[in-house]
Formats: structure tokens, C-alpha cells, sequence
């Protein structure tokens, strides 16, 4: 029990004891600790102090379930959050929650409870504080991060999509230049494809390592390339070192294959009216019954 019990406790030193306790209590405060805490001081001086540090930045909301808890913010932090309302806080907690992921309006409304009118306003305020920022995902909705943050790839679709969706052009490019490489190296590595083509600068895109395994998976599932298990040579992660060779398919059958003439390997002293003649051709006979 509190020994504040019928004191009179002035807004400036409440409010610094209300800090202290946040500051002493890492994992935030409930408002059953602050009626504990201060047990003989008026619900509406605790709540104008509570409103007062969030005001300042000073405290900051944590909604864990239902229960709010309040706080500490460090001095030099502060200032980005001075002005907030509670409001403003709420939806930037979640926002904060999502971490690079992010959260979109319905999510942010839903863990807020706030309405939309409100929500929309605080997300206004966030944005001008450069607090938050808003980011199209390949699913074509605005997610909210952190402005400090980049989006997963996850949201963005990584090297592969651009501000208007699939970015097709780019990915043709890129298979292209893999499988000339691969063609003109006979068996390649994955270190190799990404050597050459972070070298070349045809990308102006930061391409990561997983960007390229999802390059050469493209041309595996098209049938142009296969995946060579080398058995007893490990990579750098302890597993079979895998490499990739291009696949060369037989050449297609047409007209001019089907017809004898197409295959045969003396055609060329064949003549109308010579001795090896299309006429006495008992393959050509045999072709023309079928």
C-alpha cells in the first residue's frame, strides 16, 4: 500500500514519480500498479499525468491483450513522440509490433479499436512526424512499417517486383544472361552466375544469393537447365555442391526428317535419273504406302 493515502501530491511531482516507476519497470505498468502505487491520489489527477508524459513522449502505450501497459521512453527519444495523443501512440505500437512485416489499416484498426475517421487521422499525423510510412505489397495493399525500416520481402516481392507489380522485363533479362552463362560455361556453380552477373552490372538491382537460386529454379522448372549433384564435394554449407548445365533436347521432328531423303546417308549422288534414283528408292516406296 502506497503511504500517498490522503496527500496532496502536486501534477509536477506526480507526474515524476509516475516516471520513475515506469523507468524501474522495464516491461511497462498497468493501471492496477498505478492505483496501487498511488493509492490516495484522485483517478483524474492519475489519468492528467498518465495524458501529460504521453504528451511529452516521455511514456509511451503497450497493449498486451486487453490490458494497456505504460512505458519508459528514453530523454532523447522523446521528442519524436512529444505531441502524440493516445491515439497516435496505439497505432504506432502496432505499426511498431509488425516490425519489417509491417501492418495494414484493417489489422491496426482491429488491434487499436479505434475507429476508422481516427484511425485514418493518426496515420495522417504519423506519416507527417515521419514516423511511419506507408508501402504497396505485391498483394497490391498499403502496409504500414516503421519509417527507419524496409520492408520484408515478403511484402515487396524482393528483387523481382517493382512499384507496378512482376516486374517480367527485368526477370527475362536476368534469365537470359543465366542461361548464356551456363551454355557457354558447360557446368557452372551458383557462386559463379552470381560472380558474373553482380560483375557485369546488367542488374541495377541488389540481387541477394537466395535471388539467384530463385533465378536458376526458374529455368530448372522451364526444362532449359538441371541441377547436377556432385557426389562427395560439399559447399561452404556442408551439403552436396550442386551445379548447373544447360539441356539439350533433340532437335524436333519436321517434314523434310520424316521423309527418307531427310536421313539418308547417300542423298547426295541421288538423282532422277541415275542410278540411285528417288524412283528405285525402296525406302521412299516404303514412306510414300504409309
Amino acid at each position: 500500500m502506497s503511504a500517498d493515502s490522503g496527500v496532496d501530491i502536486k501534477p509536477a511531482e506526480l507526474e515524476k514519480r509516475f516516471l520513475d516507476l515506469c523507468e524501474r519497470n522495464p516491461n511497462g505498468i498497468s493501471d492496477d500498479d498505478i492505483k496501487s502505487e498511488f493509492s490516495g491520489v484522485p483517478a483524474q489527477d492519475r489519468v492528467a499525468a498518465a495524458n501529460s508524459l504521453l504528451a511529452q513522449g516521455r511514456i509511451k502505450i503497450l497493449k498486451q491483450g486487453a490490458k494497456l501497459f505504460y512505458t519508459y521512453v528514453q530523454q532523447e527519444e522523446a521528442a519524436k513522440f512529444r505531441g502524440l495523443t493516445v491515439e497516435d501512440l496505439l497505432v504506432y505500437q502496432v505499426i511498431e509490433q509488425g516490425g519489417e512485416n509491417g501492418a495494414w489499416s484493417r489489422e491496426i484498426r482491429l488491434k487499436s479499436n479505434l475507429q476508422q475517421n481516427q484511425l485514418t487521422k493518426s496515420l495522417k499525423v504519423l506519416e507527417s512526424r515521419r514516423l511511419v510510412k506507408s508501402v504497396k505489397s505485391i498483394t497490391n495493399r498499403k502496409v504500414y512499417i516503421l519509417f527507419n525500416l524496409e520492408p520484408s520481402r515478403e511484402i515487396t516481392g524482393g528483387a523481382w517486383y517493382s512499384d507496378q507489380g512482376f516486374d517480367l522485363e527485368f526477370t527475362e533479362v536476368m534469365q537470359k544472361q543465366c542461361l548464356s552463362l551456363i551454355q557457354n560455361k558447360g557446368v557452372v556453380g551458383l557462386d559463379d552466375i552470381a560472380q558474373f552477373i553482380r560483375t557485369s552490372g546488367i542488374s541495377k538491382v541488389e540481387l541477394r544469393q537466395e535471388d539467384f537460386q530463385m533465378l536458376v529454379d526458374t529455368l530448372i522448372y522451364d526444362g532449359k537447365v538441371e541441377a547436377i549433384r556432385e557426389p562427395g564435394a560439399m559447399s561452404s554449407r556442408d551439403g552436396p555442391r550442386v551445379q548447373y548445365r544447360a539441356v539439350h533436347y533433340p532437335l524436333p521432328e519436321n517434314g523434310l526428317s520424316e521423309v527418307p531423303c531427310g536421313t539418308c546417308q547417300i542423298s547426295h549422288v541421288c538423282t532422277e535419273d541415275g542410278v540411285i534414283s528417288p524412283a528405285k528408292c525402296k525406302y521412299m516406296a516404303k514412306w510414300l504406302e504409309f
